[in-house]
């Protein structure tokens, strides 16, 4: 059966983002503009993790920012020919996911009680889906 829509509570894309951001991608990728308290509403640092509240993130808006590290692709160019930034969204993670459901790495996402379940690997495939269109490093 064929994937063609998944929706994404803000809790899964923050889950997917971070855990591909401080575990997933360090080793083809670069990112700007990362700062995971943003991703709360109103954050205390006097508070713990748990008892933050996410904030209502549109889906269309870019969560953090990726590319190719030029040094991962193998190629000698110059330091200012720098690969395109591709922003993450809600969006075109739910596109990704979707991609992945329905290729031989589907086994890298669980899903339980419309809950989903990556590690390291699982995200940065989804990043790399979002990025490249396919699975290019790994």
């Amino acid at each position: 059966m064929k994937v063609t829509k998944v929706k994404l509570e803000v809790t899964d894309a923050v889950d997917i983002v971070t855990t591909a951001i401080e575990g997933g991608i360090n080793y083809w990728g670069e990112c700007k503009g990362y700062d995971w308290k943003s991703f709360y509403e109103n954050y205390d640092d006097k508070k713990y993790l748990m008892d933050q509240v996410y904030r209502d993130i549109p889906r269309n808006e870019i969560l953090v920012s990726v590319r190719e590290d030029l040094d991962a692709s193998g190629e000698d160019k110059p330091v200012t020919d720098g690969n395109p930034w591709v922003g993450i969204t809600i969006q075109n993670l739910e596109d990704a996911v979707c991609e992945v459901l329905n290729s031989k790495y589907a086994h890298l996402i669980t899903i339980t009680d419309n809950e989903i379940d990556v590690d390291a690997t699982g995200a940065e495939v989804i990043f790399q889906f979002v990025v490249f269109g396919d699975v290019i490093f790994g």
